[in-house]
């Protein structure tokens, strides 16, 4: 005749079950989350340029479509078209925003740390100072700055002009994007006559290989090639 067993035993078995259960839930979920498009992990020391991170790219994954499968900044990868509008080149097995200048807009013209800054010291700044990657005046609160419809202290410490999207009355510039600077979109949702919002907020006809039938896009330009 068997043993009967314990209904302690029984016990310990179901929570051995339910602990690897827990384990493997987590587990998929971090995987998942490679995948989320966040746009903080660009890759370190993959630019061509050494220096301060730039914080500029205050539009870093504005451009990607909702609901896209591409990887955002730091998202692994083999090709750009696995790369979405924040992180549109694949460096180094990783999404990034860029592998040399060549890769930026006109107002972003430098590549550090594969991100595309405004500046990477004051002298590229035309009498301002350079802030995180960022062009403009120097302030410690609001109280130094007098430009534009509101005067604003980025969390950067350079003045800004909006806070909102009312603050911006230029109809070529109506929103307000994320370092207090009024762009044309923060977006594609923003854009009408383009299909795509490039990292400096312009409208633009691409801001990824996803967004040309030649499967090519100049992210510099913002044109299919």
């Amino acid at each position: 005749m068997k043993p009967r067993r314990s209904r302690s035993n029984r016990s310990l078995a179901l929570s051995a079950l339910a602990l690897i259960s827990i384990a493997c839930s987590g587990r998929a979920t971090g995987e998942i989350d490679l995948f989320s498009g966040a746009g903080a992990g660009a890759t370190s020391g993959s630019g061509t340029n050494a220096g301060n991170g730039g914080t500029f790219a205050g539009f870093s994954g504005v451009g990607g479509a909702a609901g896209s499968a591409v990887a955002g900044a730091g998202g692994a990868c083999t090709t750009n078209a696995m790369c979405g509008a924040s992180a549109a080149h694949c460096v180094s097995g990783s999404c990034a925003q860029c592998q040399t200048l060549n890769d930026c807009p006109g107002s972003l013209n430098h590549c550090v740390a594969s991100r595309c800054v405004a500046c990477e010291v004051d002298s590229d700044c035309g009498g301002g100072v350079c802030r995180a990657g960022q062009c403009g005046d120097a302030c410690a609160s609001a109280l130094d700055c007098h430009g534009g419809k509101v005067a604003t202290c980025t969390t950067s410490g350079l003045c800004g002009v909006c806070v909102t999207d009312l603050d911006c009355t230029d109809g070529s510039r109506p929103h307000c994007g994320v370092n207090g600077q009024c762009v044309a979109c923060r977006s594609r949702a923003d854009c009408t006559e383009h299909p795509a919002c490039t990292l400096d907020g312009q409208c633009a006809d691409c801001a990824d290989d996803g967004d040309c039938t030649s499967g090519t896009c100049d992210t510099s330009q913002g044109r299919c090639l």
